[in-house]
């Protein structure tokens, strides 16, 4: 080897680097979030593609050119499933690459998806039935469950699993990154325990029902949501029962998603005195990268403490 290039292997090696065994697989993510896990299980071999932008609802999105030809490229995709990135569902059955729907990742206690309007103790059971395929079974689960960091680090694990498979040779790079992830996201569980202690109970009623994870996590009082998704618009009754929600129950706070036009919002809490505020389900201000899972959790709790202390 010439003495220039020793020279900088030795540099390398002592500033703390840690060179990839072979080249990096090429690995497509839908969304934000599920990028951020794998760009940190991937440090020190490559980075991820992020498929869909987070000021896109991976509901609406449509593919571009460049897109589709991301997925076509791709040696390995993960997504959450066809209650969330309905549209790739067919692109993915057709693509010769693995892709990992990790709403199947082992462990995960999937919740079942609530109604528009106001919930009661009755709402968001837990359901355990991971057998389920297609569009029927998705639409009675909670598909939202990257919002609750202990699921983000099953699905951490179920990523690993698929990177070692396409990639076994980096597999000790993995491993040492799938640690450090792991560990992050314990601490993260704990700092928003501790921050949102003081707003536990207080009520609030969020866009569409994506964060029922993380109340669940965090023992927060979601009241209601005012659509069922992100795509059908609420009825006038279902408008009528959460402003009467908003003012028999002391509602504090009324969530919009940067997402989406925040005009329902306004129009609901109009007369009452609930605030709006801002919920985030995916991250659109959050710049991608290893850190921006963890940034996602922590706007979403600022914003939620900060809107719902009285």
């Amino acid at each position: 080897m010439p003495v220039a290039r020793l020279t900088a292997f030795v540099i390398l090696l002592t500033a703390g680097f840690v060179l990839p065994v072979t080249a990096a697989p090429k690995v497509v993510t839908s969304i934000m979030p599920l990028h951020s896990l794998a760009a940190s299980l991937m440090k020190g071999v490559g980075a991820p593609t992020l498929l869909i932008p987070a000021v896109i609802s991976p509901h609406r999105f449509a593919l571009k050119p460049s897109q589709r030809k991301a997925i076509a490229d791709a040696d390995l995709i993960f997504w959450i499933g066809h209650g969330i990135e309905g549209r790739l569902s067919k692109l993915l059955s057709d693509k010769r690459a693995p892709s990992k729907a990790l709403i199947k990742s082992a462990g995960l206690k999937i919740l079942e998806a609530r109604s528009g309007g106001v919930w009661g103790s009755h709402d968001g059971h837990d359901h355990h039935d991971h057998h389920g395929h297609g569009e029927h079974a998705d639409a009675s689960r909670d598909m939202h469950i990257w919002l609750d960091p202990v699921n983000a680090s099953l699905i951490a694990k179920e990523m690993l699993q698929a990177l070692v498979k396409v990639d076994g040779a980096n597999r000790s790079l993995y491993e040492a990154n799938s640690k450090e992830l792991l560990l992050r996201l314990s601490n993260l569980e704990d700092e928003i325990l501790k921050d949102l202690i003081r707003v536990k109970t207080n009520p609030f009623i969020v866009f569409h029902d994506a964060f029922q994870y993380f109340e669940r996590r965090f023992g927060l009082n979601g009241a209601g949501a005012l659509m069922v998704h992100s795509g059908e618009p609420p009825s006038a009754k279902r408008l009528y029962e959460v402003r009467k929600k908003i003012i028999g129950a002391g509602v504090t706070c009324v969530f919009r998603e940067p997402q989406f036009d925040g005009k329902l919002a306004q129009s609901v809490v109009r007369g009452t005195s609930a605030k709006v505020g801002v919920l985030d389900p995916l991250g659109a201000n959050v710049k991608p990268g290893p850190d921006g899972y963890e940034q996602l959790i922590r706007d979403i709790a600022k914003n939620l403490g900060s809107c719902l202390k009285v």
